[in-house]
């Protein structure tokens, strides 16, 4: 079991960090709940497609995802500068420097090599909310392309969301009984975790509130 202490039997729990993909896999799930709640909201008052209610609610859609993506490419750029400075003190060998940065590009390589390339947990926690933007703003593209109207690439965008949402969510909520010993849904759901850390660069990192479990009305995701 990984689990260390508990600080509250009913409530908190202590454990150590042994995987960034746990804290950026938080995140990744955190992040699609909350685009999904902003995206089901506004499908739901373009529900009508009512002429400029219509235009309103995709409008309001387009330029909440074009928010989502310019927040990703400024969280790479932020990292891909905190790498180039730690790289630079490092060594001046630009080809590590040039790896790095390419591994940084590559989405996957960011959540399998969070230890090495993220030298803290808010770098990691950071890198796990660009990963879930991007997913974003792809699915809204492709859905853009092959849907005949803006209403239905809403309509289908807010379908994907809710499918990556639940597998993002079924992924961490099996790693979280794997942390702490924890199998009872209900027990995680009032449960504050704490990670630590023995590395001087890292923070303890607590999560509240596991998970929300919030699901739209399936009603207006049907076909």
């Amino acid at each position: 079991m990984d689990h260390v202490s508990t600080t509250n039997q009913q409530a908190s729990m202590i454990v150590p960090v042994t995987s960034s993909l746990d804290l950026a896999l938080f995140e990744e799930q955190d992040r699609a709940e909350r685009h999904y709640r902003q995206i089901y909201a506004i499908l739901q008052d373009g529900e009508s497609w009512d002429g400029e209610r219509t235009l309103n609610a995709t409008a309001r859609a387009e330029a909440y995802v074009e928010s989502a993506g310019d927040q990703a490419r400024q969280i790479v750029r932020d990292l891909g500068e905190q790498i180039r400075q730690q790289q630079y003190r490092a060594t001046s060998h630009q080809n590590q420097v040039a790896s790095r940065l390419h591994g940084l590009t590559l989405l996957e390589e960011v959540r399998e090599k969070g230890d090495r390339i993220l030298a803290v947990h808010t770098n990691v926690a950071l890198a796990g909310r660009a990963i879930t933007d991007f997913a974003l703003v792809a699915a809204w593209q492709v859905n853009a392309l092959i849907g005949d109207s803006r209403e239905t690439c809403l309509y289908r965008t807010a379908v994907w969301l809710h499918a990556y949402l639940q597998e993002r969510r079924g992924l961490w909520l099996d790693r979280l009984r794997r942390i702490t010993g924890i199998t009872d849904d209900a027990s995680l759901e009032d449960l504050t975790v704490k990670w630590t850390s023995p590395h001087f660069q890292r923070s303890e990192w607590v999560i509240g509130g596991l998970p929300s479990g919030y699901d739209a009305d399936p009603e207006l995701l049907s076909d």
